[in-house]
């Protein structure tokens, strides 16, 4: 960074360039791999609470016994 006062405009800019775009896909690919894992961890909580409960699959079971 101390450097870029001995460089000309065009190669400060260029600098500038070139650090903003690799910044972009290194943050870019942090977010694509969160969202990735919030995307498992979401379907995973989501099967989860859809389960029956065990108290859930007697009542069903009884309900289901009792109809002729």
């Amino acid at each position: 960074m101390l450097s870029l006062s001995f460089l000309s405009v065009e190669e400060i800019f260029g600098f500038a360039a070139s650090l903003t775009l690799r910044l972009g896909l290194q943050i870019g690919a942090v977010l694509f791999v969160l969202a990735v894992l919030d995307y498992l961890y979401q379907r995973y909580e989501y099967e989860k609470s859809i389960r029956m409960s065990k108290q859930d699959i007697k009542d069903e079971f009884k309900n289901t016994k009792a109809i002729p």
